[in-house]
């Protein structure tokens, strides 16, 4: 009888059973497992390989040990993946410098292929160009239908020609989120599905220097936001540079607080482009943009897309700031451009294609050639004070230099911190700026950076109550510096501004101060307001009401007592009209002899001011006498020289 080695026979059975259940058994993979040298798994490709023919039954982490790994994945359909049995392949010292995974294989254009994979993250894991005989490869490729698929902290680069590092083919995605990475590569992230429609995409927090940065098709409700791109030519100018282009993308599309820098690009290169948006509301806002040529924002046949708070800058020929083509229902407000090319028609800061806005206002345009945009109606516009009389638009927009800290760093510098000049106005919704810092609730600044130093005047409320013909406007600051007062002005709609009282201020002053000035005896029509607050030292800002005034029809026939009185040698006489009628008004002597006709004609209804001049006439007692076919009175005033 031969010996036998029970100790052995043991080793064997157990590392049978490990080998098997590893390997062939129909049990779901479970718990935590490593990859390399020493590990559960040899190679990723043996791990994806159980992963997709066992299942899951549970959270499955696989840890990929420190090393290279020369392969080309695809991950399939995982049985029993779902939102509580989700799958994560990472680097084991969660350092993305620790692990590098490529693929020299000639005959394949991925590194990693997700095709109908669910629940699954990739990350802290390095995707570097090892093959440069490939003559188009993409580090991660989608294809097929994906769900919950998460890309956090990796590190792609590439230099080849057509290298991509994310990239998706006939692919449908549902949450994907692309955070933290950083991506230095021609093609950034690029999702060109002419037809399928993705939802919940969210690309945030990424650090990208690429040639075409992020380009994306048909992904409805997509969030990109608090990204820093760096659009550069170091691959070609081939196609257009780009930072960001979402085409199609429908739902709710917010594009926030990038910060998209492409100075160094010779050709023409694009900042944000939104085109074919047909969405209830598109939101792009806490933006900078810096660019050497090209477009800051481009939208193109586009609906009902709100640009707001954004801060563009470019510098040089065939350049523009902000541009709509072909566009309905746009909104623009609070952003600050500016345009350092001197090339003609070649550097504006607005080009208005065919297309309509709700509103365009509170926006900041510096230029420095003889044109500051294009109207495809009105053609070349020289400044802003004519764009606003044949549009009737940008009433309270500025054109003020503006100092940045660099042509890379777009945060206010120098004499644009607290300049009173880039005051905005508050919109729903956004209620701080691109570095998360709070805005004035009611008045803050132009752009994407809110200014640490606060305006010398801070409004709390500026308010207006209408009583029959007399408009009471109160306002209550918070706190004062050095300030003068207020001057009081008033317009039509549409019209000249006009000066017509002021009001002292309280110099300085840490608690709220209530302010009150009425407007008396206004002719009917509509009206606007504003506060010139003036600080001791000549500095102004503007404090615009929030609403027109609307001074109806009277109810009742009144003559009202002229004012001043006495009076030298002019005096107003107010008078209101419930109904249309023949009017005559007419001034007559202490002896009741006429001696001036004022008014002697049909008016509609409404209420009137009329002066009257007593210049050639001597001091003493007149009388002044309103009379229609349902009316009369007479009302005494005196004449004092």
């Amino acid at each position: 009888m031969k010996y036998f080695n029970k100790n052995l026979f043991c080793t064997f059975i157990i590392t049978s059973l490990f080998f098997f259940t590893q390997s062939g058994s129909a049990i779901p993979l479970n718990g935590t497992y490593t990859i390399g040298t020493g590990g559960n798994y040899l190679t990723i490709n043996s791990a994806v390989n159980d992963l997709i023919s066992l299942g899951v039954s549970g959270v499955v982490v696989f840890n990929i040990l420190t090393g290279s790994y020369d392969e080309s994945v695809t991950i399939n359909p995982i049985p029993g993946a779902s939102s509580i049995n989700n799958i994560t392949f990472q680097s084991q010292t969660l350092n993305a410098n620790d692990v590098n995974w490529f693929s020299s294989n000639t005959a394949s254009n991925f590194t990693l292929k997700i095709n109908g994979g669910d629940f699954l993250t990739i990350k802290f894991i390095t995707f570097p160009d090892n093959n440069s005989s490939v003559s188009m490869r993409s580090r991660i490729l989608f294809s097929g239908n994906n769900d919950d698929i998460k890309i956090l902290n990796n590190i792609f680069s590439g230099g080849i020609t057509n290298d991509y590092g994310l990239l998706s083919s006939n692919a449908l995605m549902n949450n994907l989120i692309i955070d933290r990475n950083s991506i230095d590569i021609k093609f950034g992230i690029n999702f060109p599905e002419q037809t399928l429609i993705s939802r919940n995409t969210q690309i945030t927090n990424n650090n990208l220097a690429c040639n075409n940065v992020i380009e994306i098709y048909r992904h409805e409700d997509m969030l990109i936001a608090s990204n820093n791109l760096n659009c550069t030519s170091l691959f070609g100018d081939s196609p257009s540079p780009s930072c960001i282009r979402a085409l199609r993308c429908n739902g709710n599309l917010r594009i926030l607080k990038n910060k998209l820098i492409s100075v160094s690009v010779n050709s023409a290169a694009d900042g944000i482009t939104v085109g074919g948006y047909e969405g209830l509301s598109a939101l792009i806002a806490n933006n900078f943009v810096s660019l050497r040529t090209g477009t800051g924002i481009w939208i193109s046949d586009a609906s009902n897309v709100n640009v707001y708070f954004n801060t563009v800058r470019t510098a040089d020929q065939s350049s523009g700031d902000i541009t709509f083509v072909s566009c309905t229902g746009i909104n623009s407000k609070n952003n600050i451009m500016v345009n350092l090319g001197n090339f003609g028609n070649g550097s504006l800061t607005y080009y208005l294609i065919q297309s309509t806005f709700n509103s365009s206002d509170y926006n900041n345009f510096y230029y420095i050639n003889q044109y500051i945009l294009y109207h495809s109606v009105y053609g070349y516009v020289q400044n802003l004070a004519q764009y606003r009389t044949i549009s009737g638009r940008d009433i309270h927009s500025v054109e003020r230099a503006v100092s940045f800290g660099s042509n890379t760093d777009l945060h206010l510098n120098g004499s644009s911190v607290g300049d009173e000049g880039l005051v905005g106005t508050p919109i729903p919704g956004i209620t701080d700026d691109i570095d998360g810092q709070q805005r004035n609730p009611l008045y803050p600044y132009m752009g994407a950076d809110e200014s640490d130093i606060p305006l010398p005047v801070e409004l709390i409320s500026f308010t207006s109550r209408v009583n029959n013909s007399d408009v009471t406007l109160n306002w209550t600051t918070s706190s004062e510096l050095n300030n003068s007062g207020f001057e009081i002005d008033r317009s039509i709609v549409n019209g000249d501004w006009s000066m017509i009282s002021f009001v002292k201020g309280h110099g300085n002053s840490n608690t709220p101060n209530h302010y009150s000035f009425t407007d008396k005896r206004l002719i009917t029509g509509k009206y606007n307001y504003r506060l010139k607050q003036i600080d001791l030292n000549g500095n102004f800002k503007y404090f615009y009401l929030g609403n027109e005034v609307n001074i109806g029809v009277p109810q009742r026939f009144e003559l009202s007592q002229n004012y001043p009185n006495p009076f030298n040698p002019k005096t107003i006489i107010n008078y209101d009209l419930p109904i249309g009628n023949f009017v005559s008004l007419k001034i007559f002597d202490d002896q009741g002899k006429e001696v001036a006709t004022l008014v002697n004609g049909n008016q509609n209804a409404g209420n009137y001011e009329v002066e009257f001049n007593g210049e050639n006439f001597s001091s003493g007692i007149y009388y002044y006498k309103l009379e229609t076919e349902n009316f009369s009175e007479v009302r005494k005033m005196i004449l004092l020289k």
